[in-house]
């Protein structure tokens, strides 16, 4: 089974999609996405991780919860190489958009992270892959509450991704949090949105 996490930056108020793009983009230090996916039902996601743990959906094997439910999000890419005004034209009410950059900041946050968090405490995980929405969607784990945590329903929100999990899930949050690149990418962000909430997480 596969394995990940995030680090996720987000805001739990609806803004102009236009704002949300230019402010995505320019933390990104980039100036287009390379891919434009539009999203269904993103906000219904919880609902339905939560429903499929009431309703017992799901296989145990030893000590973990495999769960499954059916009726996941629909997506379809809706542009490459698309500007400010490709990326807001592609936006629909009631959908959100995954927009992937073309950057070399990923570049920038590996280098970070690798000289800030040894080794000892990252494992393999190194949150590098840069992504941005826009328009409703649950941001939650289970991997370290087997019922869930829900951290909270965004309309905008931007992860670094990386494989893997930590050896120390407790410390490498805190440390990540201190690398100073992903500080610095934060510190853009709120100087154009405000204050963001912050949720690291992982998948296993």
């Amino acid at each position: 089974m596969s394995q990940g996490g995030y680090v996720c930056f987000y805001l739990e108020t609806s803004r102009d999609v236009r704002t949300l793009v230019q402010a995505g983009l320019s933390a990104a230090l980039a100036t287009q996405a390379r891919s434009v996916t539009r999203w269904a039902d993103l906000d219904k996601e919880w609902e339905k991780f939560r429903a499929a743990i009431t309703q017992s959906d799901e296989e145990e094997e030893g000590e973990h919860k495999w769960i499954s439910y059916a009726g996941g999000p629909y997506s379809e890419e809706v542009a490459t190489d698309a500007g400010v005004e490709a990326i807001v034209a592609a936006f629909r009410p009631g959908t959100a958009l995954r927009i992937s950059p073309e950057t070399e900041l990923w570049r920038v946050i590996w280098d970070s992270v690798v000289s800030t968090v040894p080794e000892s405490v990252r494992g393999g995980f190194i949150p590098s892959g840069v992504s941005f929405q826009v328009g409703w969607h649950d941001i939650f784990e289970c991997a370290e509450n087997d019922e869930g945590h829900l951290f909270g329903t965004a309309f905008f929100s931007f992860t670094l991704e990386g494989a893997t999990s930590p050896n120390d899930w407790a410390t490498c949050r805190e440390m990540l949090q201190q690398v100073p690149e992903i500080r610095a990418l934060k510190q853009r962000l709120e100087a154009q949105l405000g204050e963001l909430k912050t949720a690291i997480y992982w998948y296993v």
